[in-house]
């Protein structure tokens, strides 16, 4: 597979002890960032700024590759040929007495705006972040007047249906979110939402799988299936849509109607199967 253009978190540049895949990510983006191409890196400039120096450059030398929280990516106009344009979250700093502090330097989040006709489709994508940086997300997209940067269409679950990310305590059958996230996930979602979890099928109470202190969660996901209820939406699992037995890759086409689900044919299918288009305004 090759990609042109690599996205990742500031994390992967300045970590250290890294290991196999991680590592040959970390020397790639190395090579691309000194290299000025090919590369988005999605961070406070002045956190790579040791490492840059490192190898001679300096941050206008680079600036052309790294985007900042409270940015648009470039390259994306949802007026353009694109039609879509991606609003950076994360990583994002944090102001404290003590000055900036860096927060979740090793995931991404964005969120995703998609244009078909004068109709606009909504996603929040993110990596591994947990219920305290999405709550310090929510907080300041309030306070900057952003709030309209977090409605969604569709959830790619963060951390793989992790509790985590909801809150930091699991529940025995369902996790109940902390305030900010519970407004972000259940006040903000449209009609007919899409949940995505990429993850392992969910464990089922009492079996082994459920002992494992790895994602995905089943109290966390119970809080997802909750939540869709009132709205026709729909929860899917990456390894089990449409089963477990034969998961196919679940991909989504965006119209003026909304967004469906698309199922990918398994090898021994004839059909595709689709879901119903999202519809806008779960809160008018």
């Amino acid at each position: 597979m090759k990609i042109d253009e690599l996205w990742v978190p500031a994390g992967a540049i300045t970590e250290m002890s890294l290991d196999d895949d991680a590592r040959i990510i970390r020397q790639e983006a190395r090579h691309r960032l000194i290299k000025g191409t090919g590369i988005k890196v999605f961070s406070r400039p002045e956190a790579l700024a040791s490492f840059l120096e490192d190898n001679g450059l300096t941050i206008p030398d680079r600036e052309h590759c790294i985007i900042d929280a409270g940015k648009l990516v470039p390259g994306f106009d949802k007026w353009g040929p694109e039609a879509a344009e991606f609003f950076v979250h994360s990583p994002f700093a944090w102001r404290t007495d003590a000055g900036l502090i860096d927060r979740n330097q090793g995931s991404i989040v964005v969120h995703m705006t998609m244009r078909e006709g004068l109709s606009e489709t909504y996603a929040l994508l993110g990596a591994d972040i947990d219920h305290e940086s999405l709550s310090q997300i929510v907080r300041t997209s309030r306070d900057r007047g952003n709030e309209h940067r977090l409605h969604w269409d569709v959830l790619k679950l963060f951390h793989h249906c992790s509790y985590l990310s909801l809150s930091p305590d699991k529940g025995d059958d369902i996790t109940e979110p902390v305030e900010d996230v519970k407004w972000l996930f259940e006040t903000l979602a449209r009609q007919h939402e899409k949940i995505i979890s990429p993850s392992w099928p969910i464990p089922k109470k009492g079996t082994k799988e459920d002992e494992d202190p790895q994602p995905p969660h089943r109290q966390a996901a119970a809080y997802y299936r909750k939540i869709i209820k009132d709205s026709d939406g729909e929860f899917l699992v990456t390894m089990a849509t449409p089963s477990e037995a034969r998961p196919t890759p679940i991909r989504l086409k965006i119209t003026a109607q909304g967004v469906s689900v698309m199922l990918a044919a398994a090898a021994t299918a004839t059909s595709v199967a689709a879901s119903t288009p999202t519809r806008a305004g779960r809160t008018g």
